[in-house]
Protein backbone atom coordinates (compact mmCIF):
# COMPACT_ATOMS: atom_id res chain seq x y z
CA UNK A 1 0.00 0.00 0.00
CA UNK A 2 1.28 3.80 -0.62
CA UNK A 3 2.47 5.35 2.30
CA UNK A 4 -0.16 8.30 2.47
CA UNK A 5 -2.82 5.95 1.90
CA UNK A 6 -1.84 3.73 5.13
CA UNK A 7 -1.56 7.44 6.84
CA UNK A 8 -4.61 8.47 5.74
CA UNK A 9 -6.67 5.44 6.83
CA UNK A 10 -4.38 4.86 9.91
CA UNK A 11 -6.16 8.59 10.80
CA UNK A 12 -9.36 7.69 10.43
CA UNK A 13 -10.04 9.25 6.71
CA UNK A 14 -11.94 6.58 6.01
CA UNK A 15 -14.74 4.30 7.32
CA UNK A 16 -14.61 1.64 5.26
CA UNK A 17 -11.63 -0.08 3.97
CA UNK A 18 -11.53 -2.28 0.60
CA UNK A 19 -8.46 -3.91 0.39
CA UNK A 20 -6.67 -7.76 -0.39
CA UNK A 21 -5.76 -9.96 1.93
CA UNK A 22 -2.23 -10.24 1.14
CA UNK A 23 -2.05 -5.75 1.62
CA UNK A 24 -2.99 -6.80 5.13
CA UNK A 25 -1.97 -9.68 6.61
CA UNK A 26 0.90 -10.31 4.46
CA UNK A 27 2.88 -7.21 4.85
CA UNK A 28 4.52 -5.34 7.98
CA UNK A 29 2.53 -2.09 6.96
CA UNK A 30 -0.47 -3.81 6.91
CA UNK A 31 -0.39 -5.31 10.06
CA UNK A 32 0.90 -2.52 11.79
CA UNK A 33 -2.32 -0.16 10.22
CA UNK A 34 -4.95 -2.83 12.07
CA UNK A 35 -3.20 -2.18 15.07
CA UNK A 36 -3.84 1.40 15.46
CA UNK A 37 -6.17 2.94 17.41
CA UNK A 38 -7.62 5.14 15.00
CA UNK A 39 -8.39 2.18 12.71
CA UNK A 40 -9.06 0.25 15.42
CA UNK A 41 -12.14 3.15 16.55
CA UNK A 42 -12.83 4.81 13.37
CA UNK A 43 -12.78 1.99 10.94
CA UNK A 44 -16.52 0.38 10.77
CA UNK A 45 -15.09 -2.11 8.13
CA UNK A 46 -12.76 -4.17 6.00
CA UNK A 47 -13.66 -5.75 2.67
CA UNK A 48 -11.14 -8.27 1.74
CA UNK A 49 -10.89 -9.04 -2.34
CA UNK A 50 -11.44 -11.99 -2.87
CA UNK A 51 -13.30 -12.63 -5.96
CA UNK A 52 -10.92 -14.63 -8.07
CA UNK A 53 -11.82 -17.87 -6.21
CA UNK A 54 -15.88 -17.35 -7.40
CA UNK A 55 -15.93 -20.15 -9.99
CA UNK A 56 -19.37 -18.69 -11.06
CA UNK A 57 -21.08 -15.55 -11.00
Amino acid sequence: MEKDMIQNIAEGEFAIVFAHPEALLNTVSGKDLLSKRHFIDLVNGVVIDECQIVKEW
